[in-house]
């Protein structure tokens, strides 16, 4: 019973003080040594020991920190005990690091960091001075004793249970909801509820049509959106609709809040419906009594209100909840909101709608309602004025609108001023109710891993446009990711990431969805749960901060364009910054002397990442070899040259080179690199092929010179994944080096791209140089450029390449016929542009069908006339054909092409089109081919004389867009004729 009444923050204490006893006493650490005087080996098995006791003070160190992430620690003694123990963790991974580097390769570092029971016995001849030895044997003793000097705090002891419990229950009272309607006005949500009403009020036949699941008369709406946005209202605004009320017999509103209890939750139920539950505590007599309240009723409505993403709902839980719903007679529609679109995911028959932000007009509109409430805003137009500011910034979140509009409601232009220029988060964060508690909530519940991800992105400034990879490799840098025997660190960051947008801590950037966004109030929430651990500086305005700071940038002014070294030189603190940042938003920085000095720098000795991404200099400073523990490396555009320093960075896991086409001889000791970014295909150094860990790499570059990689350096090359390149492959004069390449093992790559130079001859190597390239049959995408063997390699269309989706061809002027792409399985995009040998494409291409074929375009193919045309059954799924520049096509079959919706033919001067001798059964199929066309394109056919000809406008009846040029010589009563008389149809093209 005692260790019950104790709080989660003593037990760990207690957890902590116990394990720190098993670990090796410091006494015991050194070995006996038969001489006085100990010699270079015995320092050296002194240090393993040493490093094996410190890497397990690191994992109890770790756990202890991971406990405390998941507690929300207010305590200052508490803080600065962890704070304390952060510091030698960070010391001890610090002197790890410094090791030399044959223990890296000695399994010293796994993927994910150090961690214990990866040490191994050092070689006797391992090349470490005495010198070193005792330096590094002397910091060990240092940090060991600062370890042992660390204070358990009393004060955590003496936490009770009553304390947290009261809290808990406080924090639930806060998220109790019901059906009653706060709001006597709502803004902007007719749209949203209007979509929500239809779900509700569609006949339950409609819903349940063609299926045969057992929840046919189970239907869900789940509405998703971060915390604020107003869910609750908009589900409270439909169960008070007086449509939706005569529409469902039954009607139940539960609040689930944090903890999804089936049997507290079925209660709740059976109370909304009016059942009295007392003396029943065990789930089937609740389920019973539900379903005996269900029985003849007609139609049920339920709101499962506040639904989190927490460890007791899952598929059972969920299922044994909606069971007697599923049992009964009653047809039920429930509508849910959650913040998490997992939650929503896992449900079945389930519809998801995603709650959007208020309009810039509706958010202010609802911040006016609450800030001038019984006052005319027409007698304050100064006050007018900073509103529409401020209800801006509130990002159409309508808690936020709310909150500050109430905040602001008796205060004069002042404080509307000093609101304005806050951040949002400082406004309003003791206020109760507000969006920073509310948001914060769903920090609390995220996994301690996510957390400190989150916490890292408040370095970035607002409405910054995250590169998913380039965030997961900064979080890899910091040791936020641990690896895995069965996943890489790379794969389960793309998890974290994909976590935080289904609860609404990232959004997916309209413009680019791969890329992702955060809210501006997400940031400040950032910002606010960081406390002293990250730090942004705007611009050049130097200010004191915490001596505590780990992680630091310095955010570009939007107006301003200047030197940011004075802000550099202006820190007091650098040394204990593991993270160094200009990001690049919209400026860049000017940074004078054509060189990023080393002394705005140098004093941060312990960085994990450096991103000088927004800085504008030259050249690199051949300094940067101090930075020993450098992981992540991003550096400008700008920047001609790496100097050869580089190398001597070991740790480097990414290095992002800019514009940089030449890597220096160095680069193959860095052997721990899994990331090389680059804008540009790179000429690498050689050796490169040591670095077998390397995952992104932009592509090769055959180099004719003997001071660069050969091409066969790629042979061990195997965890090389997504995007890659061979380029210049008309320099390659040996076929060996292609065979040595093994794409074939490569099996992570999924799009591939050879090329030869269009300039340069071709070679009696060629064609078994692209026999030998032959990729795995895991490839998605594949293009082939200015290739000038005779014919195509054995392996282009096998239908072992299973996954092959997209294939592009350009400038293989030299063969005379086309591969059998239609065995390809997947294939669904066909490219083929400048094959300019080919005159008649045969029945072998069409072989297999092109089952998943969708796209097909053919063009600048000089000598082409005609095709066999697909036979009944092919190319079932082919939406659109365009064919360009083929100035010898006579005919084009269209025949059993029957899904085609979008035609363009242009450029193609000899084409009859179809001649007025076609059959009628050809003539039939043509025409069903154009009775689904959308979209026709027709263009600089200036022997275009025929066409199918229809009997009325209506057997074109599904086309949207018409764009002709020189059609004046079609003749007859056609259709298209019909069209072209029609202003609306017609989009003259030129």
């Amino acid at each position: 019973m005692e260790e019950d009444n104790k709080s989660a923050v003593a037990q760990a204490v207690e957890r902590f003080d116990a394990n720190i006893g098993t670990l090796m006493p410091a006494a015991s650490w050194v070995p006996p040594s038969s001489s006085t005087t100990p010699t270079n080996c015995d320092m050296i098995s002194t240090i393993h020991v040493k490093a094996r006791w410190l890497i397990r003070m690191l994992a109890w160190v770790r756990a202890t920190l991971d406990d405390a992430e998941d507690m929300d620690i207010t305590e200052e003694s508490i803080c600065d005990w962890l704070r304390e123990l952060q510091e030698v963790a960070d010391a001890a991974e610090d002197l790890l690091d410094e090791l030399p580097p044959e223990e890296l390769r000695l399994g010293f570092l796994g993927d994910g960091g150090w961690t214990a029971g990866s040490i191994t016995e050092l070689p006797r001849q391992r090349k470490m001075t005495s010198k070193m030895a005792r330096r590094h044997d002397q910091r060990m003793e240092d940090i060991v004793w600062r370890f042992m000097k660390i204070k358990k705090p009393e004060q955590a002891l003496e936490l009770d249970y009553c304390k947290e419990q009261t809290d808990a229950e406080s924090i639930y009272a806060r998220r109790t909801t019901s059906s009653v309607i706060e709001e006597p006005h709502i803004v902007g949500r007719d749209e949203e509820l209007a979509k929500i009403k239809l779900f509700l009020l569609s006949s339950d036949a409609e819903e349940s049509k063609g299926s045969d699941d057992m929840d046919d008369h189970v239907s869900v709406m789940a509405i998703v959106g971060m915390g604020g946005l107003g869910k609750t209202t908009l589900a409270q605004l439909a169960y008070q609709d007086d449509q939706v009320n005569q529409h469902f017999q039954l009607k139940s509103w539960v609040c689930v809040s944090e903890d999804f209890d089936v049997v507290r939750l079925t209660k709740a139920m059976l109370q909304s419906l009016n059942e009295e539950t007392r003396g029943l505590s065990e789930l089937d007599p609740l389920h019973r009594k539900l379903l005996q309240k269900l029985k003849g009723q007609g139609r049920l409505l339920l709101v499962l209100d506040d639904v989190w993403e927490v460890d007791n709902l899952n598929i059972h839980s969920w299922n044994l909840l909606i069971a007697p719903l599923r049992n009964s007679s009653a047809d039920t529609k429930i509508i849910m909101t959650t913040r998490s679109r997992k939650v929503s995911e896992m449900v079945s028959r389930n519809s998801t709608y995603d709650l959007g932000f208020l309009s810039p007009e509706h958010s202010l509109e609802l911040f006016m309602q609450h800030a001038f409430e019984g006052r005319d805003p027409n007698l304050f137009q100064n006050l007018v004025v900073i509103g529409k500011e401020i209800a801006r910034r509130c990002g159409g979140v309508p808690l936020a609108a709310k909150t500050l509009g109430g905040l602001l409601h008796t205060k004069d232009d002042k404080e509307w001023n000093k609101i304005l220029k806050s951040e949002v988060w400082n406004a309003i964060i003791n206020q109760e109710d507000s969006i920073i508690p509310i948001l914060r909530l769903s920090y609390q519940h995220l996994p301690a891993p996510l957390k400190r991800c989150f916490r890292y992105c408040s370095l970035f400034p607002k409405d910054y446009v995250f590169d998913r990879n380039r965030i997961i490799h900064m979080w890899m840098a910091q040791d936020y990711i641990k690896a895995n025997r069965r996943e890489l660190m790379e794969d389960i960051g793309q998890r974290y990431i994909d976590n935080l947008l289904s609860r609404s801590f990232f959004q997916k950037y309209p413009r680019k969805p791969k890329r992702l966004q955060m809210h501006d109030l997400m940031h400040d929430l950032a910002r606010c749960v960081s406390g002293d651990e990250c730090y942004s500086m705007e611009g050049d305005k130097s200010r004191l901060f915490s001596s505590h700071v780990r992680h630091f940038s310095i955010i570009p002014p939007v107006h301003l364009r200047k030197s940011i070294i004075s802000s550099i030189k202006d820190i007091s603190e650098p040394k204990s910054f593991r993270s160094f940042l200009l990001p690049d938003k919209h400026h860049f920085y000017l940074i004078p002397d054509r060189e990023l000095p080393s002394n705005s720098y140098i004093g941060m000795e312990h960085l994990r990442v450096l991103d000088l991404g927004g800085a504008r200099f030259l050249n690199l400073p051949v300094s940067i070899d101090n930075l020993k523990h450098l992981r992540y490396l991003r550096i400008s555009d700008f920047v001609n040259k790496l100097p050869t320093s580089v190398g001597s960075v070991y740790h480097l896991q990414t290095l992002d080179v800019g514009r940089v086409s030449e890597l220096p001889d160095s680069m193959s000791n860095l052997i721990n690199l899994r990331h090389l970014n680059s804008s540009s295909i790179i000429k690498y150094p050689v050796g490169i092929g040591k670095l077998t860990d390397l995952q992104t790499v932009p592509g090769f570059h055959v180099s004719p010179e003997h001071n660069h990689a050969k091409l066969g350096e790629l042979k061990d090359m195997n965890n090389i994944r997504g995007q890659f390149a061979i380029k210049g492959l008309e320099n390659l004069a040996d076929v060996n080096e292609a065979k040595k390449a093994c794409l074939d093992k490569k099996r992570n790559i999924s799009s591939l791209r050879l090329e030869w130079d269009l300039q340069a001859t071709s070679s009696y190597i060629d064609g078994e140089v692209l026999e030998s390239l032959r990729p795995s049959v895991k490839l998605a995408s594949l293009q082939i450029w200015g290739f000038k063997g005779p014919s195509y390699p054995s392996w282009l269309g096998d239908p072992s390449f299973s996954r092959l989706g997209t294939v592009k061809l350009e400038h293989c002027r030299k063969w005379i016929s086309l591969p059998p792409f239609g065995q390809l399985p997947s294939l669904k995009s066909l490219y083929i542009s400048e094959a300019r040998a080919v005159e008649y494409i045969g029945s072998e291409f069409f072989s297999g069908g092109f089952p998943q074929l969708e796209e097909l375009t053919l063009r600048k193919m000089d000598i082409w006339k005609s095709w066999s045309g697909a036979q009944e059954g092919e190319c079932p799924k082919l939406k659109k054909l365009s064919v360009d520049t083929c100035p010898n096509l006579g005919s084009l079959s269209l025949t059993n092409l029957g899904a085609l919706k979008d035609i363009s033919i242009c450029w193609c001067a000899k084409l009859p089109y179809m001649s007025e001798d076609v059959g009628q059964r050809e003539a039939e199929h043509a025409l069903g081919v154009f009775y689904h066309i959308c979209r026709l394109t027709v263009k600089r056919c200036r022997n275009l004389t025929s066409v199918p000809s229809g009997t009325k406008e209506g057997d074109f009846p599904l086309l949207r867009k018409l764009n002709s040029e020189a059609l004046s010589q079609v003749e007859g009563r056609c259709p298209i004729s019909l069209l072209m008389q029609d202003k609306q149809w017609l989009s003259q093209s030129t």
